[in-house]
């Protein structure tokens, strides 16, 4: 699960390195691994919650 949150954090990191380079079509890809790893995080919770 911690795995989620470091990608999360990785993917904010990026997004704001490459938007400052003006490297603005691989900030955008970051903002869309963004959002797979807030998905992949909620969808895990989920699960968990429904496990345990």
């Amino acid at each position: 699960m911690e795995s989620w949150y470091y990608w999360i954090i990785v993917d904010v990191i990026g997004i704001w390195l490459y938007y400052v380079k003006e490297v603005k079509f691989v900030a955008f890809l970051y903002v869309i691994f963004l959002f797979i790893a807030i998905n992949g995080s909620i969808s895990w919770l989920k699960t968990a919650k429904i496990v345990h």
